[in-house]
């Protein structure tokens, strides 16, 4: 996704990971829509599933549950393994001084923005605005697929950025790998070729703010033989390593991600969405010290270190 502000290339996505030629193109197209006296870029990765809505992971396999209005009636109405856990969810308070439960994220059943949580994608518009105008917004959920039920989902996200901004916004870029399995190792790797790409022909300095939740899971829980990663620091590092210009590239993970073990023992995996803790966390990245929050402590949130020499998120 791209924050397009006024000189926006909002005619969909575009796939410019992993070739130099699309780097160029990349480079092109920045040179074209903004003021190149401004210092730094910003490419911020959007995951949409667990960023913009809450995910519940409920099976080990299959794809987290998207937390909706309706199934907090059907978990009430209904006592099973999977009603437990959402009910588990909907009473999860949200802490860092946001008052109330995930159960005000839910989104509504029916509705022609279904996946979407509109105060999500408020605080969404709001880390865009602050990344300033050379933002590049790359979009790196599995809604980037070339599916109709995809391409309204993006619309309808558009849409919504856009009237919160009070500017256009819209989705300039994408990464690549539309035919791979979008597993959370595989989908990291596609980050790396999608900033290696992009550095291949550029010596400015460099933000990356990846907003990921990787379905609902924890780097040290994917699978050893396919994954080099295994927290947070490290999915931050390979990033950085994957720039042509590492010196000059600062790399954030948000992983919008919560655990925990119920009072009867069950363990409960989120994707957490946008909740002002992790808002916080991106503001600290992209502000550093121009950022104040009363509630952003040192024991509530981990430094943010802009050359990933320390661990960066919380829980990594």
């Amino acid at each position: 996704m791209h924050n397009s502000a006024e000189h926006a290339d909002v005619c969909g996505p575009q796939d410019v990971s992993g070739l130099p030629a699309a780097a160029a193109e990349v480079d092109a197209k920045l040179s074209e829509g903004f003021d190149v006296g401004e210092p730094t870029d910003t490419l911020i990765f959007v995951d949409a599933d667990g960023v913009i809505n809450v995910g519940i992971r409920d099976d080990p396999v299959a794809s987290p549950l998207l937390l909706e209005d309706a199934s907090l009636v059907t978990a009430r109405e209904i006592p099973c393994l999977t009603s437990t856990i959402i009910e588990a969810v909907a009473t999860r308070e949200l802490g860092h001084g946001e008052d109330g439960t995930y159960a005000q994220f839910a989104t509504e059943r029916g509705s022609a923005s279904k996946d979407i949580c509109d105060v999500f994608v408020q605080r969404l518009a709001e880390i865009v605005q602050l990344a300033g105008p050379r933002c590049w917004l790359v979009l790196s959920s599995t809604w980037r697929r070339p599916t109709k039920s995809c391409q309204r989902r993006v619309a309808a996200l558009e849409k919504c950025l856009s009237r919160h901004s009070g500017k256009t916004i819209g989705f300039s870029a994408h990464i690549g790998g539309l035919h791979e399995r979008d597993d959370p190792p595989c989908r990291v790797r596609l980050i790396g070729e999608f900033v290696r790409a992009f550095t291949a022909q550029r010596a400015t300095p460099l933000r990356v703010l990846v907003l990921e939740d990787f379905g609902a899971t924890h780097p040290r829980d994917w699978p050893s033989e396919k994954n080099a990663t295994k927290t947070l620091k490290e999915v931050e590092d390979f990033i950085r390593a994957s720039s042509n210009t590492p010196d000059l590239t600062s790399v954030k993970l948000l992983h919008t991600y919560d655990e925990w073990i119920t009072e009867h023992g069950y363990q409960v995996r989120i994707g957490s969405g946008l909740v002002l803790a992790k808002v916080c966390e991106a503001k600290r990245f992209l502000l550093g010290e121009a950022h104040t929050d009363k509630h952003c402590t040192e024991e509530r949130l981990a430094p943010i270190c802009l050359d990933s020499e320390c661990e960066g998120s919380r829980g990594a």
